[in-house]
C-alpha cells in the first residue's frame, strides 16, 4: 500500500469519526431518553417542555467543505526566446495575442503565435517528414489567407514552401525562404495572455532565455487540495466559487492531480495535491486577474428527503433518534416518534421511518 494510499485512508476514517463525534454532541444536547418510554404505538408522556414547533418538510441536504484556491489563468508559463540576439520588440504586458501576431522580435525577426495543439519542436521544410505540426501549420495558413494552392496535410510540400515564403515578406523577414524555422512561430491551442515582459526591449538574449510569461485566456483557480479531501471531489464536478467581491459564481473542476506535494515554507503542512477548477461564467471574474478564492465542494448529498431542524432531534439512550411529535389527542399533547437519521448538516438531519411524514409538527428549543 502507497504513502498516498495510506493518508487516504487514515483521513478518511478520521473524518469519518470527527463527522460522528459531531452529529452526536448536537443532537445529544437536545435531550436524551429511553427506549422504554416508547410504547407500542410511539406514545410517550412529554419529554421537554414545548418551547416551540417547526414543520417538517422535504428538500435537498448537502454537505459541504470549504477550501482555499487563487484566482489566475489557464497553463501559464515562461516562453523562451529559441534564437539569440538582442530584444527588439515584445508583446504588452496583460495584452491577449491572437493567430498571425507577432509575441517578441529578436534582430527585428517576428515570433508569431499560430493555432496548434503541437509545440514547435523542429525546422519545417520540404525536407521535413510528415506530421501533425505540418497540418496545424498549413491550416493556419490556410485561415491567415496564403492558402489558394494548399491542400492541409501532414505533408510540407513545394505549394506549403510558397504559402510560407509570401507570409513571411508579409511579415517584413530579412530572407523569406519558404523554411519555418525554430523560434519563428509558437503553436498554441489558442491565444495568448501576456502575464509579464521577463525581458525589456535591447536586452541581450539567449535562445533558452525566458522573454515572456504567458499563459491561456480563460480564467481558472489553482487549489492545493489536502490529501484527505481528494475523495470528495473528482473531474467534471460542478462547485461553487465565491469571487474576492464576495460574488458567488459556478466552476467545473478541470483536474486533479495524483503526485503530492508539500509547502516549501513548512515541511510539516499535510501533502497536498493540486486542483484546478475552470469557471463556468469567467465574465463574472472580470474584475479581478488575481485573488483568493474560496471554492465549495460538496461532501455528501441526499435530494428531496424528508428533513426535520437538527435541534428536534432526541437521542435515545439505547441508541437512535426519535422526534416529539405534537398530538392533541395525548393528554401531554406530544408523543415520541422513533425516527431514522440520514444526512446530518449544521441545521438540519434526514429523517424516516413509520409515521415520519411531511406536514408533522415537532417540537424544538426557543
Amino acid at each position: 500500500m502507497g504513502r498516498l494510499t495510506r493518508t487516504l485512508l487514515v483521513r478518511r476514517v478520521r473524518k469519518r469519526f470527527v463527522i460522528a463525534i459531531v452529529a452526536a454532541l448536537v443532537v445529544t444536547a437536545v435531550v436524551v431518553v429511553s427506549r422504554q418510554n416508547l410504547g407500542d404505538d410511539g406514545q410517550a408522556g412529554t419529554v421537554a417542555a414545548a418551547t416551540s414547533t417547526a414543520t417538517v418538510t422535504r428538500r435537498d441536504l448537502v454537505v459541504t467543505e470549504d477550501v482555499t484556491g487563487t484566482l489566475g489563468y489557464a497553463n501559464e508559463r515562461d516562453l523562451g526566446a529559441h534564437r539569440s540576439g538582442v530584444v527588439t520588440s515584445l508583446a504588452a504586458q496583460g495584452s491577449t495575442v491572437r493567430q498571425g501576431k507577432t509575441l517578441y522580435a529578436v534582430d527585428l525577426e517576428p515570433t508569431v503565435l499560430l493555432t496548434g495543439a503541437v509545440p514547435a519542436y523542429r525546422s519545417l521544410s520540404t525536407d521535413s517528414a510528415n506530421g501533425p505540426d505540418v497540418r496545424q501549420l498549413e491550416k493556419a495558413l490556410v485561415a491567415l489567407g496564403y492558402g489558394d494552392d494548399l491542400t492541409v496535410d501532414t505533408h510540407f510540400t513545394s505549394a506549403t514552401a510558397a504559402a510560407v515564403k509570401d507570409w513571411e515578406q508579409d511579415l517584413g523577414r530579412d530572407d523569406p525562404d519558404g523554411t519555418v524555422t525554430l523560434g519563428d512561430v509558437v503553436f498554441a491551442p489558442g491565444p495568448l495572455r501576456i502575464s509579464s515582459q521577463m525581458v525589456s526591449v535591447g536586452t541581450q538574449v539567449q535562445d533558452t532565455t525566458a522573454v515572456l510569461a504567458i499563459s491561456g485566456g480563460d480564467k481558472v483557480v489553482d487549489v492545493d487540495l489536502d490529501v484527505g479531501k481528494s475523495d470528495l471531489v473528482a473531474p467534471k464536478d460542478v462547485v461553487a466559487v465565491r469571487l474576492p467581491n464576495g460574488k458567488e459564481t459556478k466552476g467545473t473542476v478541470a483536474s486533479i492531480g495524483t503526485q503530492t506535494q508539500t509547502a516549501s515554507a513548512d515541511p510539516t503542512a499535510d501533502p497536498t495535491v493540486p486542483m484546478v477548477v475552470r469557471l463556468t461564467h469567467p465574465q463574472d471574474a472580470a474584475d479581478f486577474d488575481s485573488g483568493s478564492i474560496t471554492v465549495t465542494i460538496e461532501q455528501s448529498r441526499d435530494d428531496d428527503v424528508t428533513v426535520v431542524p437538527v435541534t428536534a432531534l432526541v437521542a435515545l439512550a439505547e441508541g437512535g433518534y426519535a422526534v416529539q411529535v405534537v398530538d392533541p389527542a395525548q393528554p401531554s399533547g406530544y408523543r415520541l416518534m422513533a425516527a431514522k437519521t440520514g444526512t446530518i448538516t449544521e441545521d438540519y438531519a434526514a429523517v424516516s421511518g413509520d409515521g415520519v411524514r411531511e406536514g408533522l409538527k415537532v417540537v424544538v428549543p426557543a
